[in-house]
């Protein structure tokens, strides 16, 4: 049961940092766009 709740937690953080990474790519992209303009 332990283990199977660590594995959750861990899957959630690697999602959560993922959709971060994301969203700051994004970011970025919009910032180079403007550079760009």
């Amino acid at each position: 049961m332990v283990a199977a709740t660590v594995v959750k937690l861990s899957e959630l953080t690697r999602l959560s940092l993922k959709q971060k990474w994301y969203l700051g790519g994004d970011r970025l992209t919009e910032r180079l766009k403007k550079g760009t303009k």
